[in-house]
């Protein structure tokens, strides 16, 4: 038994390393981003959140120029931007979204900005400005490319099911 757990804790920790050698160097132009965006969101709630970093912020108590990044994941860092009174399984659901991004990241490298990061800037502020059409039609914002992948990929990670 110990040494099945010393072997599981080794495996975390080389897949932990992986991660972020990867996400700095295949990933590095979205790492470098949020790293950039970490820093200028100034003092916050930081934590781990499987490899990525996660940061978690109530998105009134942030700089103007820092209030449009709401939730978005960039490279290995996490933004999760709520207001008061949003729920815990509400953030979990976003912050497991969110590193299903981080996934993303992983898989394309240099692409993601293109493949990932365009569309669903795209998306996030087509679908905000018609949310309430979309919801009458009964379309959620994580139907579509690149959220819905993300989000599986984030449940997968979590050993959830969709």
């Amino acid at each position: 038994n110990l040494a099945k757990e010393y072997l599981y804790k080794e495996n975390r920790m080389l897949k932990r390393i992986a991660y972020i050698f990867i996400q700095c160097t295949w990933g590095a132009v979205q790492s470098l981003l949020g790293l950039i965006a970490m820093l200028l969101l100034g003092r916050q709630k930081h934590c781990f959140y499987r490899c990525a970093v996660l940061t978690e912020y109530d998105i009134d108590s942030v700089p103007k120029y820092m209030r449009w990044l709401g939730c978005v994941s960039l490279g290995m860092f996490i933004f999760v931007g709520t207001h008061k009174g949003a729920s815990h399984e509400q953030v979990q659901g976003i912050i497991s979204h969110e590193y299903g991004h981080t996934l993303q990241s992983l898989l394309l490298g240099p692409l993601y900005l293109i493949m990932v990061g365009a569309p669903s800037f795209i998306w996030c502020r087509h679908y905000g400005k018609h949310r309430g059409e979309y919801a009458a039609r009964g379309i959620s914002y994580y139907s579509r490319y690149p959220e819905k992948q993300a989000t599986a990929l984030g449940l997968r990670a979590e050993k959830r099911k969709i």
